[in-house]
Formats: C-alpha cells, sequence, structure tokens
C-alpha cells in the first residue's frame, strides 16, 4: 500500500536531481508527442468519416483490390453494375472538371464538380438559397444550370440573394445559377460548384476509357467486407466479359491502367490518395514515428536504470536496516510512474 510518506519521498528524490528528471519528461514527452501527432494526422486524413450526416456509411466505389489503392470506374463498366449492387444505395458518380465562369465581363477560372443529381441527398444537405440539382437536369437537352459554394457566392457574386436563377457564362455557355451551398461544405472535396453530368458519361454506349468517381452509402445490415466481396465478384464478371490485353511489362490494373477485375470500397479521405507512393511515404513515416517513440521509451528506461544503479549502495544500506523490500520498489517504481505521467500529459499537450 503506497503511503503518503512514500509519494513525498519520491517527489523529493525528483526534485533533489532536477536535470534529469527534466531530461526524462522531455524525451519521453518528445516521443510521445510525435506519434500522437502522426497517428493523428493518419486517421484524420484516411479515415476519419467526413463530417457529415451518416458520414461513416458514406463511401467511395473503388476499382482495383484493397491492398493496393483506389482506382477510378470506367464509366460503362460502373453503369454495367451499378444496377446489380445491392451492399450500396444512392450511388452516383462523379469527376472534376475545370471551368471558365465570366462574371461582370471577368472571366474567373475553378475547378468544379460534375455530379449525378443525388449528390446533395446522399449528403443530406440543402441550399442555403435556392435548389440543389435536379434528375431533369442531367437530361439531353436541358437547361444548363449550376449550384455555387457559399465561398465563391460571397465572393464573386457579393452575396445578393438575386443571385439566384441569373444567368451566367460558363465556358461560354449561359447557364442558370439554381442554388448556393452552405458555408463550409466542400462535398466530396474541396470545390466551389457544382454541374450536372452529362448523360452520356452516366450511361456511355461504349466501352471507352473515361473515368469516373463514384459514392454511395452503404445500407443497414451490411458491413464494409459484405460490399467489398460483392463489388468484387461483379468486377470479375464485368473483366470476363470484357477481357482486357496485359501489355507486356504493364500489369492490369497498375498505374494509369482502368482494366480492373476486382474492386472495394474506401473512405473518401483515403480514396483521394491513390499513389502508390504516398502509401509507401505514409507507410514509412508510421514505421519512423513507432521508431521514434521506441527510442525515446528506450532512452527513458536506460536514465531511469542507470539512476537505479547509482542508488544500489544507499537500497542495500536501508535492506541492512529492516526496510521492507516491498517498500523500497513501490518507492523506486514510483518514480518511473511520475515521469511517464508528466511525460504523457506534456506529450498528449504538445501533439
Amino acid at each position: 500500500m503506497i503511503s503518503k510518506s512514500d509519494i513525498r519521498y519520491t517527489l523529493r528524490m525528483l526534485a533533489k536531481t532536477p536535470g534529469f528528471t527534466l531530461l526524462s519528461i522531455l524525451v519521453l514527452a518528445g516521443g510521445l508527442g510525435v506519434s500522437i501527432l502522426a497517428f493523428t494526422f493518419n486517421y484524420t486524413m484516411f479515415y476519419k468519416p467526413i463530417p457529415l450526416e451518416n458520414g461513416d456509411k458514406i463511401f467511395h466505389i473503388c476499382a482495383g483490390p484493397e491492398s493496393y489503392s483506389c482506382r477510378y470506374m470506367k464509366a460503362f463498366e460502373f453503369s454495367e453494375i451499378r444496377d446489380e449492387i445491392t451492399a450500396i444505395e444512392n450511388i452516383g458518380i462523379y469527376h472534376q472538371t475545370r471551368i471558365v465562369v465570366e462574371v461582370e465581363d471577368v472571366p474567373v477560372s475553378l475547378e468544379a464538380t460534375s455530379t449525378e443529381w443525388n449528390m446533395f441527398q446522399l449528403s443530406e444537405t440543402s441550399p442555403i438559397l435556392g435548389r440543389g440539382l435536379l434528375p431533369g437536369d442531367q437530361l439531353p437537352g436541358a437547361e444548363p444550370v449550376i449550384v455555387f459554394g457559399y465561398g465563391f457566392w460571397q465572393q464573386h457574386l457579393n452575396g445578393e440573394p438575386d443571385a439566384i436563377d441569373s444567368i451566367v457564362d460558363i465556358n461560354g455557355e449561359p447557364t442558370r445559377i439554381v442554388g448556393i451551398m452552405p458555408e463550409g461544405y466542400q462535398f466530396p472535396w474541396r470545390t466551389p460548384a457544382w454541374l450536372p453530368v452529362r448523360a452520356d458519361v452516366v450511361s456511355p454506349a461504349v466501352n471507352g476509357t473515361v473515368p469516373v468517381e463514384t459514392y454511395g452509402l452503404l445500407r443497414s445490415g451490411y458491413s464494409v467486407a459484405d460490399a467489398n466481396a460483392e463489388i468484387a465478384t461483379l468486377m470479375q464478371r464485368i473483366r470476363s466479359q470484357y477481357p482486357a490485353e496485359e501489355s507486356e511489362g504493364v500489369q492490369l490494373c497498375r498505374g494509369a491502367s482502368l482494366d480492373c477485375d476486382t474492386g472495394h470500397i474506401s473512405t473518401f479521405p483515403l480514396a483521394e490518395f491513390t499513389s502508390v507512393v504516398t502509401f509507401l511515404m505514409i507507410t514509412l513515416a508510421s514505421v519512423l514515428t513507432g521508431f521514434i517513440f521506441l527510442l525515446a521509451a528506450i532512452s527513458v528506461g536506460t536514465l531511469l536504470l542507470a539512476r537505479t544503479n547509482e542508488r544500489l549502495r544507499d537500497t542495500s544500506v536501508r535492506v541492512a536496516l529492516g526496510a521492507p523490500r516491498i517498500r523500497l520498489l513501490l518507492q523506486m517504481m514510483g518514480e518511473s510512474v511520475a515521469i511517464a505521467i508528466a511525460g504523457a500529459v506534456l506529450g498528449i499537450l504538445l501533439a
């Protein structure tokens, strides 16, 4: 049982050697702080659900194996399997496109998202002005429309409510502004505008090489493993229907190739990083971070061991005088525990 005198003894011994105590705490805090920071960064960037309603159930449907990275789907092949996917609902496609918007005769170039109408329903977010996209907006011959983000509305349209239903030129084509999204809304990525995707991209007539990105909501009662197995099976069937020839020295579904024979679902942040180099860098950074923390723990352990060895004579004398060994052990452990707690608190604050 630890007594108040044991605690006072521990604090007195730590205060007796402030340099050793401070060094041990800083080494441990530094290693722990770096480890926590790296873990938090990786989790937030790749695995944390996006900050939307049902964000933990919103996924990117990818071509390629889980162990590799998220590959784009072929627009034609995805149109062939999307109606057969049962584990995912509210499925749609999108792709990034660069547009030029003329505002008061001043051209503004920006990256926009060309998407299906149900993207806003998926994210359960409504415009603060006007409306979102509708199914009829992506039909052939429909009037061109656009939904702008809050930032673009404030910066280039002066935050005027009468911007709704006004006409702007986009890539030289008159386009009606139908909605303004709330401040901070950026799904699926940082984008200031949303356009209806063309019908020939949603349902291509020929099996071309047009790549698309996808989204969907995991149905209740289904797991990520269920969805992965289903999509992998559908992609294998597609590849058997539309075989692809493997060029010499080039593996299918690697690099820029779209001819994958498997698939899976991925979080949106993780799906954005499709480069193998990125994955290798993140993995290497995680391993190095682990080694930094391990090195810090070993260094502190070595310092404590050296301190214990210095006090062997004092400990031997106290044992000879009849001091209980369990009490001596608790007192020595008390210093380690105190240093560990102080290092952990400081490490968390640093992170």
